[in-house]
């Protein structure tokens, strides 16, 4: 508006400067003013319907105009055009540098700052990469609709790299300024829109990709949880059932963690796995529930566990308590959450609890088999095959 008001301006210099000279007539001077009589009209009514409006909200009361009729078309895409600069402005920081340069809370973007990535790592619920940054559909402008989840989610993986202190080489980035040349409501501006929102996200994606793929070595990571959790390779865990079968026999709360630590660590590293390059990120812990009251606390949408009898006493065995744990750094928390840990940690307890319980019963045969032998012996008769 403020451009308008400029031209209008100097259009009356010039009209002075032609009184003076003595060559203006009011039938020129009608004839120059008409035209921008009609656009201050227009701006008098949009300034009326503008009032107490800011940022995007004003856009889209001007994108409403500009839909509705034809009678002020051409000044509404005139501001629209140079409105949306400001807009591509706002893009181009987010998308290129994973910021929100919004100190006046008026574009379609919001951070919520108390949501930390912390809480990644022990929040079975955390709405971290959800909700952290997040879309006002109330102010998204009809033009970037279909674009919005992509504008969104590229600024987050480069917010990501850019919070791991990743430099990122954006030269080959479509990259082109159309923020001058865009014209509202034209297919071609739409189409450079688009091809740029295109090329920003896939190099977002494929560098976050290429950082925790690559970098963070995501593939070892995940081989060693299956290792661990799923019992790959199960030979670290026949080992240290039998040295700590003592130990997790007895009740769950008078059994030492650092000692059933020390011994699970002593298993690990006597085992197929002491070559793992992440065997020490695995740690051991005891639950105060058995996996079946845990799996009915995280089905309870109230977050309260149907406790049994035996859980209130706390009388289960450590065994039954039983679990491991594993370490995990930003940003891999954000594929191997406390989420996913917490996934993999009920299949161990089963699993773990299965391979007890064989292992107590071929010990159980096993001595029976020797009882069986010696009373045999002290009759002094031989023991039928």
């Amino acid at each position: 508006m403020r451009e308008l008001l400029r031209e209008y301006e100097r259009l009356i210099l010039q009209l002075e400067e032609t009184l003076r000279e003595g060559r203006l007539s009011l039938q020129r001077m009608f004839y120059v003013l008409r035209p921008m009589m009609k656009s201050l009209k227009s701006l008098t009514l949009i300034s009326r319907m503008l009032v107490g409006k800011k940022g995007l909200r004003a856009f889209l009361i001007l994108e409403r105009e500009w839909k509705a009729g034809e009678e002020r078309r051409q000044i509404l895409g005139y501001l629209l055009s140079r409105c949306a600069i400001c807009i591509f402005d706002f893009i181009n920081t987010w998308m290129m540098k994973g910021q929100i340069d919004d100190p006046g809370h008026e574009f379609f973007l919001d951070e919520k700052s108390d949501l930390k990535k912390e809480a990644l790592n022990r929040d079975l619920n955390s709405s971290y990469w959800e909700q952290r940054y997040r879309i006002k559909p109330d102010v998204v402008p009809s033009f970037l609709h279909v674009h919005v989840d992509k504008i969104l989610l590229a600024g987050k993986y480069v917010n990501v790299l850019r919070e791991c202190k990743v430099h990122l080489e954006v030269k080959n980035v479509q990259t082109e300024v159309f923020a001058e040349s865009f014209q509202f409501g034209l297919p071609e501006s739409e189409y450079k829109l688009a091809k740029y929102v295109t090329s920003a996200f896939e190099f977002a994606s494929t560098s976050l990709v290429n950082y925790i793929v690559r970098d963070l070595d995501l593939f070892g990571r995940l081989q060693s949880i299956k290792r661990y959790f799923l019992l790959d390779q199960g030979d670290f865990l026949s080992h240290f059932l039998e040295i700590a079968r003592e130990e997790l026999s007895k009740p769950a709360s008078k059994t030492s963690t650092v000692k059933l630590s020390s011994l699970l660590e002593l298993a690990i590293r006597t085992s197929s796995s002491k070559d793992s390059s992440y065997k020490d990120d695995l740690t051991c812990s005891l639950h105060s529930t058995t996996v079946v009251d845990q799996l009915l606390r995280i089905v309870n949408m109230t977050g309260q566990s149907h406790e049994t009898g035996r859980n209130r006493n706390k009388d289960f065995c450590a065994f039954e308590a039983f679990s491991v744990d594993y370490r995990v750094s930003w940003p891999l928390s954000l594929i191997i959450s406390r989420k996913a840990i917490t996934k993999y940690q009920l299949l161990f307890r089963h699993l773990f609890h299965c391979k007890y319980v064989e292992s107590t019963l071929c010990s159980s045969w096993t001595t029976q088999q020797v009882r069986k032998r010696i009373c045999w012996a002290s009759c002094g008769r031989q023991e039928p095959y």
